[in-house]
């Protein structure tokens, strides 16, 4: 074999490498989740693209995202990249509930992993439950109710404060005994 023939041969396992190992999929920490249960959901693909088709969420309420990451490292001279796009949800009803992987466009080429089938299930809340969902749904807005009070607490020291006029308003210092009250 002369080296012209070689140089085509290694062109062509570079080229197969390049294109077998391109892999996309989705995950979540389980497969079963409760009605009032966070979920965290990943998309993931290893290789730089162009775009990606839009993510479909209906059955979901979107917590927070979608958040991206990228990750770049050298391994024994070869090259490896993650691209991961995350989603902090909760289900808007119970049942099962595909999530399609988005496809990846690289180049002329469209890069899809398998679909996530999650199964939610009813829950009886109880009135602590209720009440704690409550106030990560009012801590999770960025915007807070006119009037909400917050107590911000730094070791020792402390001060209170209320949401007005969209803004944060300083009301007064906290003394010990505050400080000790709400430890």
């Amino acid at each position: 074999m002369n080296y012209f023939h070689l140089q085509i041969l290694s062109f062509l396992l570079i080229v197969t490498l390049k294109l077998t190992a391109q892999e996309a999929k989705v995950t979540a920490d389980k497969l079963n989740y409760k009605i009032n249960e966070e979920i965290e959901l990943v998309f993931e693909v290893n290789v730089e693209v162009d775009s990606m088709s839009t993510i479909m969420l209906d059955n979901f309420r979107i917590l927070k995202g979608p958040t991206t990451s990228t990750s770049h490292s050298y391994i024994n001279g070869l090259r490896t990249y993650t691209q991961k796009t995350t989603y902090k949800l909760i289900p808007k009803s119970v049942g099962s509930f595909e999530i399609k992987s988005p496809i990846y466009y690289t180049g002329k080429h469209g890069i899809i992993g398998d679909n996530l089938i999650l199964s939610i299930e009813n829950s009886v809340l109880t009135e602590k439950d209720k009440r704690i969902i409550e106030l990560k749904k009012i801590a999770e807005k960025s915007s807070k109710p006119e009037g909400t009070l917050r107590f911000v607490v730094i070791g020792e020291v402390g001060y209170l404060e209320e949401f007005r006029d969209n803004k944060w308003e300083f009301i007064r210092e906290l003394s010990h005994e505050d400080i000790g009250k709400l430890n």
